[in-house]
């Protein structure tokens, strides 16, 4: 009868290391899983923002437009002072 009850808590204290050394395993694997979701949400973020960052950059054609109207009215500027400098 002893050796009966014995047995049982021997099967007890293997199913228990199993079950404890299973929950370990599972709170690792819960930690990484957290750690990559932290991850994926700052990839996520850095994304948007470089997307975002694209999206506003000038292009080429942007630039050489800029630069055209830019010369066009430094031209109208000085067209301007030169009038007033004969007038005076």
């Amino acid at each position: 009868m002893s050796t009966r009850r014995d047995e049982i808590i021997q099967q007890l204290e293997v199913k228990l290391d199993m079950l404890s050394k299973r929950y370990a395993e599972l709170e690792k694997s819960r930690q990484i899983l957290n750690a990559l979701k932290e991850e994926n949400a700052l990839l996520k973020q850095k994304y948007e923002t470089l997307n975002m960052a694209k999206t506003l950059a000038p292009t080429e054609h942007d630039v050489h437009t800029t630069r055209v109207q830019l010369s066009r009215m430094i031209r109208q500027i000085d067209t301007c002072i030169s009038l007033l400098s004969v007038e005076k």
